[in-house]
C-alpha cells in the first residue's frame, strides 16, 4: 500500500471560537492509501489542545508511509491492532489512516461502509449547527444568517445566560450548549436550571476533564442531560464517562477512527449511555467518515464542513439538518 498524506488549509466562514482557541482557518491534512488502483480516503486535523501540530502528523507519517509499503490490506482492524502502538501519542493521524483504510477495505467489497457494517440507515438524527463564542451581535447575526431546526451554542463567557435568552428570542428551535468544560458544578446546577426553561436539550463537557472527582458528582448537580468531549478520548475513558455522564460525544479524531469509534459505540450502548457523534473542523472527507456511525446515534454535531469555504470533497449531504450520504462506496466521498 502507499501512503500519501497532503496538508491543507480550510478557511472558516467565520471566526470560530471557544474558550479554549480562536481560529480562522483549521489545519488539516488528507490521507490516501493506494493499492490495486483504488484509493481510500481520510483526513487528519491539527488541534493545539490536544497538542497535535502540522510537523507531528507530517513527521510521524512518514514513518508510517515506510511501515504500510509492500504491505496488503487484510482488515481494517488487523492494521489499526499494528498501526496503534507506533502512533500512541498521535490519535488524529492513526484516525486518517484508519478512515483510509475502512474506505479502501469497503471500495474494495464495492459497498458503502455502513451498509457492510449491516447498519440501518431509515432513522438518522439532525445536526445541529454551531454557533462559536463572539460578541453578542455577531451570534445573533450568525444565528440570522443561517436558519437551521437545531443549534450547538459555544459558551464559557461571564455572560452565558444572556447569551441564550438573547439567541432565544430569535428562535424556538431546539438549543444544545457546549461549556468547552468553562464551569464549575455550582454554575453548572445554577444555569441547567435556567437553561432547561429555555428550551436547552443537554449540557456537553460543563467541567474540564481533570476535575474528576467534581465531574463524578456533575450528575447530582444538572437538571439537563450532560454529554461527555474533552473527558472522552479513547476506549479507556468508557467506562467512566458512561458511569458519570448520559452520553459521549464520539470524535474520529480524538479515538482513533471509525474502526475503535464503532467498537465505542456498541460499548456505550451496552452500558446504556447514549450516543453523540461530533466532529472537528473537517472537510466532507472527516464528516463523510464520521457519518458511517449515524445508526449509532441520538444526537449529531456534523456541521464541520458547513463552516469552512473551501471544502475540498463531495459527500455526506446537509439539507436544513437533515443529513444524507454522499454517492459510492466506501465512506461515500470523492475530492473534488
Amino acid at each position: 500500500m502507499k501512503l500519501t498524506i497532503t496538508p491543507i488549509d480550510l478557511k472558516l466562514k467565520h471566526r470560530f471560537t471557544t474558550n479554549i482557541d480562536s481560529r480562522t482557518v483549521q489545519h488539516s491534512h488528507v490521507v490516501q492509501i493506494e493499492q490495486d488502483g483504488l484509493i481510500g480516503i481520510g483526513e487528519a486535523t491539527a488541534h493545539p489542545f490536544y497538542k497535535i501540530s502540522r510537523e507531528k502528523i507530517l513527521e510521524e507519517g512518514k514513518q508510517i508511509e515506510k511501515f504500510l509499503t509492500d504491505k496488503e490490506l487484510t482488515s481494517p482492524e488487523e492494521f489499526w491492532n499494528q498501526l496503534s502502538p507506533l502512533l500512541p501519542d498521535n490519535r488524529f493521524l492513526l484516525s486518517g489512516i484508519d478512515v483510509a483504510l475502512n474506505d479502501l477495505y469497503a471500495k474494495q467489497r464495492g459497498m458503502p461502509l455502513h451498509k457492510l457494517w449491516e447498519l440501518e440507515i431509515d432513522k438518522l438524527p439532525l445536526t445541529s449547527y454551531t454557533i462559536g463564542i463572539d460578541t453578542l451581535d455577531v451570534m445573533k447575526d450568525k444565528l440570522k444568517e443561517v436558519p437551521w431546526p437545531v443549534y450547538k451554542i459555544k459558551l464559557g463567557t461571564e455572560n452565558d445566560l444572556e447569551v441564550i435568552q438573547a439567541l432565544r428570542a430569535l428562535t424556538d428551535v431546539p438549543f444544545r450548549v457546549d461549556a468547552n468544560c468553562a464551569w464549575s458544578n455550582d454554575q453548572l446546577a445554577t444555569l441547567s436550571r435556567k437553561f432547561k426553561d429555555l428550551g436547552i436539550e443537554y449540557i456537553e463537557q460543563a467541567l474540564h476533564p481533570d476535575k474528576k472527582e467534581e465531574i463524578k458528582e456533575s450528575m447530582s448537580h444538572s437538571v439537563l442531560p450532560l454529554f461527555a468531549d474533552e473527558s472522552f478520548k479513547t476506549e479507556d475513558d468508557v467506562a467512566f464517562c458512561c458511569e458519570h455522564f448520559t452520553g459521549i460525544n464520539i470524535k474520529l479524531v480524538k479515538c482513533g477512527g471509525l474502526t475503535p469509534a464503532k467498537r465505542i459505540a456498541e460499548k456505550a450502548i451496552s452500558l446504556g449511555a447514549e450516543i453523540m457523534i461530533g466532529c472537528m473542523t473537517e472537510s466532507s472527507i472527516g464528516i463523510s467518515a464520521a457519518a458511517q456511525l449515524l445508526p449509532y446515534t441520538k444526537y449529531a454535531d456534523l456541521d464541520g464542513a458547513l463552516l469552512i469555504e473551501n471544502d475540498i470533497a463531495d459527500g455526506l449531504q446537509i439539507e436544513f439538518g437533515k443529513m444524507s450520504y454522499g454517492k459510492g462506496n466506501g465512506i461515500g466521498c470523492r475530492i473534488k
